[in-house]
């Protein structure tokens, strides 16, 4: 028994010590080495990456003068990713050829860039490499005052695998969320929103939720309203009709798992589609950490209530992200709280949304 017990405690303290040291020297990659999540402090710069999730193997790692070229794959996603990345501090006081560019041409999906520090860029398109097609990411960050830095990240995924089901406002969502994640994980701040780039991937037959999630008038964050516990009785009235509400069984339990969601954020709130607005299937998840898996998480408990179901995320961290949700709570009477202008009468509002 005490061996085992020295044993364990050996193996806790190899584990802290290895997280202390990268994040004291900073992470290095290597030939052969397999990692996940959050590769922090790289090179030692303050620059943190968060890969999706799974194992990535490094293929390759080399040194190009002041940068580190690094090849990594996952098996999960089939996808190569490339990072290139500084090692040490260079010289210089600006970058030639001007600001970073947005990507454009018929082959582009998405292009987004960000012009105050760090400047970054998105660029994800169709690209033909030796008469196969792939779905590339390109992702770049650097600062624009000295110490000077440039960090990219390119994802190569066989088009076979790219999602086609996502709609234009996701496909956005998705793009911000990620630009989001690259800028901040180069300040040495959270990276994890890099992390949502798996939302354009299939993996193992698993689009399925994403479609159910993508689908169904989905909002950006910016365009939902915010709900919160105080407007508990206008969605009682919009999920379980306005004559039952939450007054049954049924709404009982819905109101009590809502008013628990709603108290904080992180959380997001799944719901049977087929019948929204007359008492439907549901499932929440909150407290979270990765907010990919959550979606999921909580639209696969709700419909394995029902082979019948098809359920999408329709509240996430108090913004009403479904379109018919919107609508109808605007019909019943929602007054817009963040509103700029809060003389706006919500027969206005529904004006504004049915359009």
């Amino acid at each position: 028994m005490t061996g085992l017990l020295m044993k364990s405690l050996h193996f806790i303290f190899f584990t802290l010590l290895l997280s202390f040291s990268q994040n004291l020297f900073g992470a290095e990659l290597s030939e052969g080495d397999y990692v996940s999540g959050t590769i922090r402090n790289l090179y030692g710069l303050n620059i943190n990456m968060t890969l999706p999730d799974g194992k990535w193997e490094v293929l390759e790692s080399s040194q190009d003068g002041e940068y580190r070229d690094i090849e990594l794959y996952s098996s999960k996603y089939e996808t190569w990713a490339y990072i290139y990345t500084p090692t040490t501090i260079g010289g210089g006081d600006f970058w030639s050829g001007g600001g970073l560019k947005k990507c454009s041409g018929k082959d582009v999906f998405l292009s987004l860039v960000e012009r105050t520090a760090p400047e970054a860029t998105l660029c994800f398109e169709d690209q033909e490499i030796d008469g196969s097609k792939y779905g590339v990411v390109t992702l770049n960050a650097r600062n624009t005052r000295t110490p000077l830095l440039w960090t990219s990240l390119t994802f190569y995924t066989p088009i076979e695998k790219i999602k086609t089901s996502i709609s234009e406002n996701q496909l956005k969502k998705i793009g911000k969320a990620v630009l989001k994640g690259l800028r901040d994980g180069f300040r040495g701040g959270d990276s994890s929103g890099i992390a949502e780039l798996s939302q354009f991937i299939l993996v193992n037959n698993s689009e399925t939720y994403v479609n159910e999630y993508e689908t169904n008038n989905l909002l950006e964050a910016d365009e939902g309203i915010r709900v919160t516990q105080n407007d508990i009785g206008l969605l009682c009235k919009a999920f379980g009709g306005p004559e039952l509400g939450c007054s049954d069984d049924w709404g009982k339990d819905f109101k009590e798992a809502l008013l628990e969601s709603l108290e904080y954020p992180p959380h997001v709130i799944a719901v049977n589609i087929n019948n929204i607005f007359d008492g439907p299937g549901y499932a929440t998840d909150n407290d979270f950490q990765n907010v990919v898996t959550a979606r999921k998480d909580a639209i696969n408990a709700c419909n394995s209530y029902d082979d019948s179901y098809s359920c999408s995320i329709v509240i996430e961290n108090n913004i009403v992200v479904n379109e018919k949700l919107q609508n109808k709570l605007i019909s019943l009477g929602y007054y817009n709280k963040g509103s700029d202008d809060n003389k706006i009468t919500s027969k206005g509002l529904l004006q504004k949304y049915l359009d």
